[in-house]
């Protein structure tokens, strides 16, 4: 077995003859039914569109509550982890070096980025990060509002685990109101106030050219998922890149927040702020 450029595994030609045996058996096999099988669709995708086979869409890319649309198939029984993003979007990918976190986390920003909210518009116009990166693959962008923050290494940049019990590093304040989604990759442990999710790799299906992760939130809700089509995101960004600093990430939010923030102090008393009071505090 070889290496590709970033070190990880390559199957080798014996591999592939076995991946190729068993996808000819079970195309032989199931017949027509073969392409409109999600499971046999999502691990063998590639091979069925180079036949000219459209495959079956998994359950992981059919609406959650009619509310988005998804992109193609990427991520296998990760529907409660896409909804566990979508509501903290606050995520902590960790894992050992050379583990598949910043990669995990630039193909949740690609599928941010391809996936359409209710209202018709991606539920983020780009990425923001500390880590260079292909425009071409996801626009970057020099804002927090509506934009897939990726702070890689955050620990060495004001985020240390150590640090949460008696100073708020700031980093991911407001998320909701800003419209926007942090992933941090980080082997060392970060700010708590950002794990709200955590997701690990635990293994690589090469055969299938998926990679296994587990994740949990917390409310103690768990679970595994497959990402499938890692290998788009090779080559889009600099794994041997080391960040001095955020990127100007923390600057940026602060920058945003004062430009958003308002005080009920100044709003005028008409309507229903100027409703009689009632009671003893009248």
């Amino acid at each position: 077995m070889g290496l590709l450029a970033n070190g990880l595994p390559m199957a080798s030609a014996a591999q592939m003859r076995l991946k190729h045996l068993l996808f000819t058996y079970l195309r032989y096999l199931y017949g027509d039914s073969f392409a409109k099988d999600p499971i046999l669709g999502f691990f063998f995708g590639d091979w069925l569109e180079d036949a000219g086979v459209e495959p079956a869409i998994p359950r992981c890319v059919v609406e959650l509550e009619q509310k988005i649309t998804y992109p193609k198939p990427t991520f296998w029984n990760a529907e409660n982890f896409l909804e566990a993003l979508l509501a903290y979007r606050l995520v902590w990918l960790k894992g050992r070096l050379g583990g598949g976190k910043t990669s995990l986390a630039f193909g949740l920003a690609k599928w941010l980025y391809e996936t359409k909210g209710k209202d018709g518009h991606r539920l983020v116009d780009g990425v923001f990060t500390n880590v260079p990166s292909d425009p071409d693959f996801i626009p970057r962008l020099d804002h927090c509002y509506r934009a897939c923050v990726i702070l890689d290494e955050g620990w060495a940049h004001g985020a240390d685990s150590r640090d949460s019990g008696f100073r708020y590093s700031g980093y991911g304040a407001y998320a909701r109101k800003l419209d926007c989604f942090w992933l941090q990759a980080s082997k060392n442990e970060i700010d708590k106030r950002m794990t709200d999710v955590i997701a690990k790799r635990r293994g690589d299906l090469w055969m299938f050219k998926a990679w296994l992760y587990t994740w949990t939130d917390g409310e103690a809700s768990e679970g595994w998922f497959l990402w499938r089509r890692y290998t788009e995101v090779f080559g889009r960004y600099l794994t041997k890149f080391i960040p001095a600093d955020d990127g100007g990430i923390l600057e940026s939010q602060k920058y945003e927040i004062a430009g958003r923030a308002g005080s009920t102090q100044l709003l005028v008393p008409t309507g229903w702020y100027n409703k009689p009071r009632t009671g003893a505090h009248a």
